[in-house]
């Protein structure tokens, strides 16, 4: 046991000198332009097929949340049908079709940068228009994933507020039993 505190002890006291000097004398380089142009090469013969998975992915990803704003539809209509209020839940839905249609917007947004981006010509002269390029593609994958990450937010305060209805409608049933 004091052998392992002694190793510990030993290890803290050299552990912090040596992890500052790893830090001060590591740094990054920069990229060489055949680097780049390699990269570039690369990504842009990517881009179809990229491009075929992205397509599957949002369609099977676009039935769903469609599907999800039909059953979110009629659940607001049997509730209210049932004399629950429901304006917290249709404020939730609108924000929902909203968040969907800036995906949507960011989504096409994003194709039509990739599309026009597949047939770019990589060479030294062209490598600052691919940077370019990609930062626009980043930010729009960006937009993209603020979104998803502002719909998944949606989804747990929609998820209470419909535990809150069938609750006050379980609670209206059992009192007039």
């Amino acid at each position: 046991m004091k052998k392992l505190i002694a190793g510990f002890a030993i290890l803290a006291s050299v552990a912090p000198t040596s992890f500052a000097l790893a830090s001060e004398t590591t740094t990054r380089s920069q990229p060489t332009t055949e680097t780049l142009v390699a990269l570039c090469t690369e990504r842009v013969a990517n881009i179809p097929t990229f491009l075929m998975d992205m397509e599957t992915r949002h369609g099977k990803n676009g039935e769903k949340m469609q599907s999800n704003i039909d059953r979110l539809t009629a659940f607001i209509t049997k509730a209210q049908d049932a004399g629950s209020e429901t304006s917290a839940l249709e404020t939730n839905l609108e924000t929902l079709m909203s968040h969907q249609s800036d995906l949507e917007a960011d989504y096409s947004a994003l194709v039509a940068q990739l599309t026009a981006t597949q047939t770019f010509a990589c060479s030294e002269d062209t490598i600052d228009e691919w940077k370019a390029n990609r930062e626009t593609t980043k930010t729009y994958f960006d937009a993209m994933k603020a979104n998803v990450t502002d719909i998944k937010e949606l989804r747990a305060e929609i998820k209470s507020n419909i535990k809150t209805i069938i609750d006050s409608v379980k609670a209206s049933e059992t009192e007039t039993e």
